[in-house]
């Protein structure tokens, strides 16, 4: 079974283009995408529901309309059955700030979206190389 990758990102383009870079990425990965925080919550807890398999890998945006990055993170922080569940945030926002409080809400990495498609495609598989084959999440 192919990993799944839940994408929770608002702008059509960013999916388009996550889209298009796991389709030169080397081994399949499913690719789940939810709008906002609240859509990515409601597709986890189906997932819970059904007994479906979870994410491998939540990528999030943190700048959404309704649930942003911040509070959704806050939320799967607070659920046990989605805690341990590895955030990743990819924001176009480099700010120390940001970076700081989305580690303190459990995030474990956070990543910069590179601008050029080449470097945005070479960014994401490095981050599916990492967290789907070089690491074992508890």
């Amino acid at each position: 079974m192919s990993p799944v990758l839940l994408y929770v990102e608002d702008s059509v383009d960013e999916v388009f283009a996550v889209r298009r870079a796991l389709g030169r990425y080397g081994s399949p990965v499913e690719l789940a995408h939810a709008v906002d925080g609240q859509a990515a919550l409601d597709w986890l807890e189906d997932a819970l529901t059904r007994d479906a398999p979870l994410p491998h890998l939540i990528l999030l945006d943190l700048n959404m309309p309704g649930m942003n990055g911040h509070a959704l993170l806050s939320e799967l922080r607070e659920r046990p059955a989605l805690d341990q569940i590895p955030v990743v945030v990819w924001s176009s926002s480099s700010e120390k700030a940001e970076v700081r409080s989305t580690a303190r809400l459990g995030a474990r990495a956070y990543h910069v979206k590179p601008e050029s498609p080449k470097a945005f495609a070479r960014r994401l598989h490095a981050v599916l190389d990492y967290w789907l084959h070089a690491v074992e999440v508890a």
